[in-house]
């Protein structure tokens, strides 16, 4: 048994007693029919809910049958519908005409019931795999589309991690090569040696957080990165995080808070993750706040969640990034600004590492005041 839909057929004649006939055969063959009796009632209906297939009379007064034939194919308000010519009149010449004016088939009167149902049938087959062949076309045409993307993304992905990875090589290659410069020309001097070699050790704590971002995102996508959820106590958490970027805030003049309310408040998750999580989100409110921002931290109850956050009152992020900043590579200009928001990996992980463990993470931003990114665990 077929599970296609019930067909929707308009039977257009301008004598009552063949619309009647039509309409109750092509009812008991198990389709919906409808009817207009004249050319113009056919075009409105035509335009307001095409049918599957038109059985449309030749000699009707007003708008004749050819007339309408030729609106269906001429007009781009009407898509493209089967039509079946009916006539009282077997002219070869009008026969011709309506295969001309692009007629699917001819049907004379009186009806053949045997004839009727399978010009129909054929019809609606055709029509059906005509419906199929496009979706297909158009599915193919999408999933071309999707890959062209994927294509320039992998292509945009590739160069950003060459730019990313050449930068701390750069610097770790250049320094290296000062020192052993300035040692082969017996030279020595301890503090500029001290500031080379820091320099080599922040470009390779640099390099190693890029390579470790990678292989992290990859194993999140694939699932085998192990989660081990346990009851974590937020307040230290926090205060640890906060600690750790303490030093890099105030380089940039910006401090960190931690709300008092994170007393007593625990969550059910994998404590390394999530101190990660937050160390990117603190990370980027430090580096996109801007001078002078205050980046607070909270974990709070909400009903039978538990939601912790970063906030900084820094310029914010575009709305149109905002659907985009948790994809892997994705920047966007920062609002009320020409510099770039880059996201790279961190937030991507962010996301990952909340979905592993059950949670959610999203963004809200009031450009010129405020950002806030939340993780909530229920």
């Amino acid at each position: 048994m077929s599970n296609e839909a019930p067909a929707r057929i308009l039977v257009v004649d301008d004598s009552e007693a063949n619309r009647r006939m039509l309409v109750d055969f092509l009812t008991a063959q198990g389709h919906v029919c409808e009817a207009a009796n004249g050319g113009a009632e056919a075009l409105e209906r035509l335009r307001s809910e095409p049918p599957d297939l038109v059985l449309l009379d030749v000699d009707m007064p007003q708008i004749d049958g050819l007339e309408v034939l030729e609106t269906i194919r001429g007009a781009e308000d009407i898509p493209g519908v089967p039509v079946i010519m009916i006539s009282g009149v077997e002219d070869r010449r009008v026969v011709a005409r309506c295969i001309e004016l692009g007629a699917d088939d001819f049907l004379p009167k009186p009806f053949d019931p045997v004839l009727l149902k399978a010009r129909v049938s054929a019809s609606l087959w055709r029509k059906r795999t005509r419906d199929r062949e496009r979706r297909l076309t158009e599915d193919l045409e999408e999933k071309v589309r999707a890959l062209r993307q994927a294509e320039a993304l992998r292509d945009a992905m590739s160069n950003m991690l060459v730019h990313d990875l050449a930068t701390p090589l750069s610097v770790i290659r250049m320094n290296v090569e000062l020192l052993a410069l300035k040692q082969s020309m017996g030279l020595f001097d301890p503090d500029a040696s001290r500031t080379g070699l820091d320099k080599i050790s922040a470009a390779s704590e640099s390099l190693s957080r890029l390579v470790q971002g990678i292989l992290d995102v990859a194993r999140l996508e694939s699932g085998q990165l192990n989660v081990r959820l346990s009851l974590v106590e937020c307040a230290p958490l926090l205060a640890d995080v906060a600690e750790m970027f303490a030093g890099p805030a105030d380089e940039r003049g910006s401090r960190i808070v931690v709300d008092e309310q994170v007393k007593g408040v625990r969550v059910f998750a994998d404590e390394d993750l999530l101190r990660r999580m937050l160390q990117n989100l603190v990370a980027n409110a430090i580096k996109y706040g801007g001078s002078g921002a205050t980046v607070t931290l909270r974990a709070e109850r909400n009903g039978d969640a538990t939601v912790l956050s970063v906030s900084d009152d820094g310029p914010g992020i575009p709305d149109h990034a905002l659907p985009h900043v948790f994809d892997a590579f994705y920047r966007a200009p920062s609002a009320g600004s020409t510099r770039w928001f880059g996201v790279g990996l961190g937030l991507a992980f962010c996301r990952l590492a909340a979905e592993a463990q059950g949670a959610s993470i999203s963004v809200r931003s009031v450009p010129g005041s405020e950002t806030t990114f939340a993780v909530e665990f229920r």
